[in-house]
């Protein structure tokens, strides 16, 4: 019997010259063979997630932020303030995606799998605008505080920072300082998804818990587990990366990212300590600084360095709102459901990850 090897060789030649970025592109999405095992199982996921803004119910919130005396002015100044972060934040996210990250990536599977990222980032944005127009908030107050806020405008000028080099359009991969610095961007975008946002989301929980606005805390839960995902997903994509180019991945360039993963995380602290002052529902400026501690020491083991702070984690229970797909019971009545079966080795998608 003769076998073809015809398909084998042409299937080999295709796996052999699809990178994550340099490598060679026809211009066709042409997706298999799969080289990235990883993009398949994630798409399914991030479709199953599938939600519209819409359906989560911000009527009895509308209506408790214009009860004059449903919410106390600290916990109005905690709510405003996180949420003018987390929609300035999801703008940056969603132009740094389609101007900078994506056009240099060259692997099909990935492409596509960046591409629905960015839609979900739009879904944020729209959801963000819908608290905001619902609430009754000023939107120019909303989106524009950082005008006046200075640790506001402080955080964000850092973040814009750290994806303008690559958002230029004269930036190209193919050398290898411009490759270390797309590494670089990988691991600023895994700060982004996976740290930047969270003590703005934990304010929103902690409000919750104190049974106020809990759809709002329902729809941040549903961006929370989005943003789980896309840092499990970009986390992925930078392991690839160094495992296809391990030459970037230097002693001097990991001392360099454990640096900046520190400032990172110094400036979260500071701006979590800016809203919540000396401590407001069971959150206080040392319990905080533990759970931002927390959650860099997961996101740098991931990536391959070691926990700068071996911290553990003092709200265990921001996973009753981060854990989207378990049954939430009292904190919310919502209609909000994935749209397929649980995939369970999708664990990287909760806080747990």
């Amino acid at each position: 019997m003769l076998i073809d090897t015809s398909s084998q060789q042409t299937t080999q030649k295709i796996i052999n010259s699809r990178r994550i970025i340099n490598g060679d592109q026809a211009g066709m999405l042409q997706l298999l063979p799969y080289k990235y095992q990883f993009a398949e199982k994630f798409f399914d996921e991030m479709y199953a997630n599938s939600w519209h803004p819409a359906e989560v119910n911000l009527n009895e919130d509308a209506a408790m932020w214009k009860d004059e005396n449903a919410l106390s002015a600290q916990e109005r100044e905690v709510f405003s303030r996180s949420l003018s972060f987390v929609s300035n934040l999801d703008t940056v996210q969603t132009y740094s995606l389609m101007h900078a990250l994506a056009r240099q990536i060259t692997a099909p599977e990935i492409q596509i799998l960046v591409v629905r990222q960015t839609f979900e980032e739009v879904i944020h944005v729209l959801s963000y605008n819908r608290m905001i127009e619902l609430l009754g908030l000023d939107p120019e107050e909303t989106y524009g505080r950082y005008r006046h806020d200075d640790k506001l405008k402080a955080k964000l000028d850092y973040i814009c920072k750290s994806v303008n080099e690559i958002m230029v359009p004269e930036f190209k991969t193919g050398t290898f300082e411009n490759d270390q610095i797309y590494l670089e961007a990988l691991v600023n975008n895994i700060l982004l998804e996976g740290l930047f946002f969270y003590s703005s989301f934990l304010m929103f929980y902690a409000i919750a818990r104190g049974n106020k606005m809990l759809n709002s805390a329902r729809m941040i839960g549903l961006i929370n587990r989005d943003e789980a995902t896309h840092c499990a997903l970009v986390t992925n994509i930078f392991n690839a990366l160094v495992s296809e180019r391990p030459e970037l991945w230097t002693a001097d360039f990991q001392d360099r990212m454990i640096t900046k993963v520190k400032e990172a995380t110094e400036l979260e602290i500071a701006w979590g300590r800016t809203i919540i002052g000396n401590g407001i529902m069971g959150i206080n400026p040392d319990n905080l600084t533990k759970y931002v501690q927390f959650l860099t020491d997961l996101r740098v083991k991931a990536i391959g360095l070691p926990a700068i702070y071996n911290a553990e984690n003092p709200f265990p229970w921001v996973d009753d709102f981060t854990q989207i797909n378990q049954e939430l019971g009292a904190f919310f009545e919502t209609t909000v459901s994935r749209y397929s079966q649980e995939h369970p080795e999708f664990e990287q998608s909760s806080l747990e990850w």
